[in-house]
């Protein structure tokens, strides 16, 4: 004598005939992936980045660049196999002075163009 098992429900707790790894054919037929999720562009991104540090003095603007340029050229990879080498530190302070020199830029295309030639040379520089 067969039994016939109940037809496979995407229901906890109504499939209990099954094994606890089943997976239906028709599990995945409703999934609907990346709903919600808006892409933005890069220059959608510059407008916010250019009057990001509107409150902040350009004195105070400038020194932080200086600071953190430094710090980019010291934490630097120069072929030297010591415990300060960090290129991810390096690239991340480089960025960041790059963003704050786009801040004091006059429009958004200025901060646009400075920000995508600030990380493709950085980038690639750091990929050599």
């Amino acid at each position: 004598m067969t039994t016939k098992r109940k037809p496979w429900r995407k229901n906890l707790y109504e499939n209990s005939d099954y094994e606890d790894n089943y997976t239906d054919p028709s599990f995945l037929k409703d999934l609907k992936t990346n709903l919600h999720v808006r892409f933005f562009t890069l220059g959608e991104a510059i407008q916010v980045l250019h009057t990001l540090t509107y409150a902040i003095s350009t004195d105070t603007i400038f020194s932080m660049t200086f600071f953190v340029m430094v710090l980019n050229l010291v934490f630097c990879d120069y072929g030297l196999s010591v415990a300060m080498v960090s290129k991810a530190i390096s690239l991340n302070a480089a960025i960041f002075g790059s963003i704050c020199l786009a801040s004091r830029l006059p429009t958004s295309y200025h901060a646009f163009v400075l920000l995508v030639e600030s990380a493709i040379t950085l980038a690639f520089s750091y990929c050599l």
